[in-house]
């Protein structure tokens, strides 16, 4: 597995291609923190990889807002032990909060 013991955060992971990069780093070892604006479509991808023997962490964000896009982090850091890759797929108009961060 390539990334066993490695931690990521996929924004705009609920579908499309997010999911789909959320549901391979699982697959490839990753704990991934699955989040975006619709709680039921994280939650889906989040039991999806449980399912498959994998983790996963779900966290509601609009990253549109900079202080969610910040708290984000942190939740995500708190549950994972830290954070090894940022998949910044959410689509946001203009610039992310997060590149600011």
């Amino acid at each position: 597995m390539k990334f066993s013991g490695k931690t990521a955060l996929v924004t705009g992971g609920g579908r499309g291609i997010g999911a789909d990069i959320a549901r391979t780093l699982a697959r490839e070892g990753a704990v991934v923190a699955v989040s975006a604006r619709t709680e039921s479509e994280i939650l889906k991808v989040a039991d999806e990889i449980v399912a498959a023997g994998g983790r996963a962490h779900a966290f509601v964000a609009d990253l549109s807002q900079p202080d969610q896009a910040r708290e984000l982090i942190g939740r995500a850091q708190a549950a994972m032990g830290g954070l090894d890759f940022l998949i910044n797929n959410a689509g946001v108009a203009s610039s992310s909060p997060l590149s600011k961060l």
